[in-house]
């Protein structure tokens, strides 16, 4: 007879697939909170966000004729030229990691950076009894998942330019 399945009890020991140190699980040892990716998740992970960056400082140059007609475009990532087939992967690469939510949307996170910045701004300028009524106005970027990373990345980049 089989023993009851205890799900505090972590992976199968016997089963050759789960490799202990590749999961965590409820029940785990005490102090092992970081989580290790099983390679192929940790893989893709990395070259969604390579995808995002290559795209990021992707430049393009466009040959025109007299006209001003567009003949041809070519994309530069450095000194590399890309391919448009190149850049159509990278483009499908990233939209896809954004869609099931193996990487943050790098858009949403420009737009979510200028809000606060304006948030800032504005509560720079203004009397401590604003404070409140300004922030009703900014309650987006307030209660937004990236809210936390955002105000822990300022803050770097406070302490880098003070430094």
């Amino acid at each position: 007879q089989n023993p009851m399945f205890d799900i505090m009890s972590g992976p199968e020991v016997y089963n050759p697939n789960v490799e202990l140190d590749t999961v965590n699980y409820p029940g785990a040892l005490p102090g092992t909170k970081s989580v290790k990716l099983s390679k192929e998740l940790k893989e893709a992970i990395q070259q969604a966000e390579f995808a995002v960056e290559v795209i990021s400082d992707l430049k393009t140059r466009e040959q025109e004729d007299e006209n001003g007609t567009v003949l041809s475009t070519k994309y530069y990532y450095g000194e590399k030229e890309l391919s448009r087939e190149q850049v159509d992967k990278l483009e499908t690469v990233a939209a896809e990691a954004i869609e099931i939510g193996l990487i943050k949307d790098p858009i949403k996170l420009v737009d979510e950076s200028s809000r606060l910045q304006m948030l800032v701004d504005e509560l720079r300028d203004q009397p401590n009894e604003r404070f409140r009524e300004i922030a009703e106005n900014y309650k987006e970027i307030l209660l937004s998942d990236n809210f936390i990373d955002l105000i822990k990345a300022r803050l770097r980049k406070m302490a880098d330019r003070d430094l």
